[in-house]
């Protein structure tokens, strides 16, 4: 049997292309060769905050969606806390937060911001507060400089 080397070139360019779409990641995503990807945002799982929250150990969940090497810039994940989750947290990078479930209560020196499913909220970098819930929220946040937990 003869195989030509353009036959070769194309199945090996075929193999590395799938190879590029497969994901390792625990939950539903599609990624594409220019790095743009879509997340389905229900599969995300989040697994323990791995910080030390104090009296908010074991509720307090995050998922990062986007990794470092896929984003130097920005930190994209998923986080929820539980009902009497409530911890203190120095933000050394800007976030901004989109509650897609419940309701989060971020406390400060200033005052409280209180936002619910559907809304959005942002903290400056330097900001000292008390992430906190009434009962349960989910929210997406995206922060900047992506690497925040080594800020």
């Amino acid at each position: 049997m003869n195989i030509s080397e353009e036959l070769i070139k194309e199945i090996v360019a075929k193999v590395c292309a799938n190879m590029k779409n497969e994901d390792s990641m625990p939950f539903e995503r599609n990624v594409l060769s220019n790095g743009m990807m879509s997340i389905k945002t229900e599969t995300v799982k989040c697994e323990p905050f791995p910080f030390d929250v104090g009296d908010a150990n074991g509720k307090v969940d995050l998922m990062d969606v986007v990794t470092l090497e896929e984003s130097p810039n920005l930190g994209i994940g998923v986080m929820e806390l539980r009902e009497g989750a409530e911890f203190p947290w120095t933000l050394n990078y800007d976030e901004v937060e989109y509650i897609i479930d419940g309701t989060i209560v971020l406390k400060s020196d200033a005052g409280n911001v209180t936002a619910n499913a559907g809304d959005m909220t942002f903290i400056p970098k330097g900001t000292s507060i008390h992430f906190s819930t009434p009962d349960f929220v989910r929210f997406i946040y995206i922060s900047f400089p992506a690497d925040w937990a080594n800020q």
